[in-house]
Formats: structure tokens, C-alpha cells, sequence
């Protein structure tokens, strides 16, 4: 059996991994091997009354948020400790590549929003990963150029850009929703 390995994300790829389109993570630096199951770090808040047994939590990524009062303030994900994790990650692969090799089909379950380079017309994709919209322009790469505009949001400023082009981690993942607790038991 793997090991127990926390992983950050960002609130929109919490999202992308609650809606099934997140599938697949690029890290730089991370840990990790087939078969380890990662329990997601988000943003959070939590609380936890004195006649409480355990601390309640939400999290920003949910589209109903429960908030106590306009004055509460999220928690960095960082903070969030595993007593807080609803979401476990399985690992399936992982492979090392440059950035730059992403492929369309990898952006995409990268959980990648785009739209079309016609601001008009948004691309939605068949399983066979083809634009459905006809006559539409600038789309052989669009999915890969929105996770571009994704990683250099979140790595550039660290000296990680798209255009360095990193050999990065690409780690596969299948959510489980039956994560069974504290020992790892599934």
C-alpha cells in the first residue's frame, strides 16, 4: 500500500477535481509513486464551539459557502490540516517530462477552462478531444495555451515559467470516494 501524502491546490482546481474534469497534476517538485494516496490541501475555514466533539469545516471551493459572518477569513491551504481533508487523490502514473510537452489531450485533464481565440464562440470538447464548433479558428492549442496562462499564474514568480520549461512530475490521479480514515484502510 502507498503512503499518505498531502497536495496542494488552488480553489479552481478543486473545483475542476470536485466536477470529475481534473485528472492530472504537473509538479516540479513533489514526492510521490503509483498506488500513494494524496489528501488535497484547500482553502478552508473550520470551526469549533467548546461543547463541539470535533471542529466543523467548509471550504472556498464549494458553491454554497457557509460563513459564520462577513468578518471570517479564509485559510490558506497550507494551514489546512489532514483532519480537514474531504477530497483523496489514488495515484495512477507518473511520468517526467518537460512542461513543454504537455499535450492537448493532458490539458485538458489538467482541468483546463478555455475558450475559443474568437472571443464569441466557446470550444467544447467530444471524447475524441475535437472542437465542436465549425469554422472555428486558432484551436489546435488552445487548451494547452490555457494551462500555460494557468502555470505561469501560479509558478512564473517563482523562476518557473512556461517559457524555462521545467522537467516537471506529471502525476495521474483517480478521485476515491470511499476513503475509509486515518490508517489508510480503503
Amino acid at each position: 500500500m502507498g503512503k499518505m501524502r498531502p497536495i496542494l491546490f488552488s480553489t479552481p482546481m478543486v473545483q475542476a477535481i470536485l466536477e470529475g474534469r481534473k485528472t492530472q497534476t504537473r509538479r516540479i517538485k513533489y514526492k510521490c509513486e503509483v498506488g500513494d494516496v494524496l489528501w488535497v490541501r484547500e482553502t478552508f475555514n473550520w470551526l469549533k464551539l467548546p461543547m463541539m466533539e470535533n471542529a466543523e469545516y467548509w471550504y472556498k471551493a464549494d458553491e454554497n459557502l457557509k460563513r459564520l459572518n462577513p468578518d471570517d477569513k479564509w485559510k490558506p491551504s497550507i494551514f489546512m490540516p489532514r483532519a480537514a481533508a474531504r477530497i483523496f487523490l489514488r495515484v495512477k502514473a507518473v511520468r517526467k517530462e518537460p512542461l513543454q510537452n504537455i499535450t492537448e489531450e493532458d490539458a485538458i485533464n489538467e482541468g483546463v477552462e478555455t475558450e475559443c481565440m474568437n472571443p464569441s464562440q466557446t470550444i467544447f470538447h467530444n471524447e475524441n478531444i475535437e472542437c465542436l464548433k465549425i469554422n472555428c479558428l486558432g484551436c489546435d492549442k488552445i487548451c494547452v495555451t490555457g494551462f500555460m496562462k494557468l502555470w505561469n499564474s501560479l509558478n512564473a514568480k517563482r523562476g518557473c515559467s512556461w517559457d524555462s520549461n521545467p522537467l516537471v512530475k506529471v502525476i495521474e490521479f483517480e478521485r476515491i470516494h470511499n476513503y475509509g480514515g486515518k490508517n489508510g484502510i480503503f
